[in-house]
């Protein structure tokens, strides 16, 4: 098992990319799995990433089946295949960026927070 995160940011150099920890995955798979079951897979409004700057995460499995399809968390809605789930209060994005310290600059980190205090 293991969940690769891509933090889509950058244009024209490589985005921050790292592998979830153990217990980052455990923790990871129990807040998707709660997101899951608590919102519909229905049509949600879905706020569209910009061309340039901050354009969410991408998560997958490179190695096995942890995740069935890739994930795409922006905006707070959480995107599998044609699905859209609700990440009320972006949470599940806030998390992320949490668990992103460690591959991104204090100054990046500071000006996604910001993006993420937005409704």
């Amino acid at each position: 098992m293991a969940i690769k995160v891509v933090l889509d940011v950058f244009s024209g150099r490589e985005n921050p990319v790292w592998i979830l920890e153990p217990e980052e995955e455990t923790e990871f798979l129990a807040r998707w799995t709660e997101l899951q079951a608590r919102s519909s897979a229905a049509e949600q409004t879905e706020r569209k990433p910009p061309g340039l700057g901050y354009r969410g995460f991408e998560l997958h499995s490179p190695t096995g089946p942890t995740l069935p399809e890739p994930l795409k968390v922006y905006g707070g809605t959480v995107r599998q295949g044609e699905k859209r789930f609700d990440d009320r209060g972006r949470e599940l994005e806030k998390w992320l960026l949490e668990n992103a310290t460690p591959f991104v600059s204090e100054e990046l980190a500071r000006e996604i927070k910001l993006e993420l205090m937005r409704p």
